[in-house]
């Protein structure tokens, strides 16, 4: 199962489905499919979530992004 590293303050935003998108870069790739989350603080304290939608783009791209 694929996982990614998430800070601790955002772990509560995740699982009351207020998170729903991230933005990484020169990370490992991610697909659409089962994903841990791990709590960067402590690595016993992780979310299982479902990506739906993988979008690669340019890092000059990100900022021209709506909200």
């Amino acid at each position: 199962m694929q996982t990614l590293k998430i800070v601790q303050r955002l772990l509560p935003e995740v699982l009351a489905g207020i998170k729903l998108h991230t933005i990484r870069w020169q990370e490992t790739g991610i697909l659409p499919g089962a994903m841990r989350y791990v709590n960067t603080m402590d690595a016993s304290d992780t979310v299982l979530v479902q990506v739906t939608h993988v979008e690669y783009m340019r890092l000059s791209e990100v900022y021209l992004l709506p909200g």
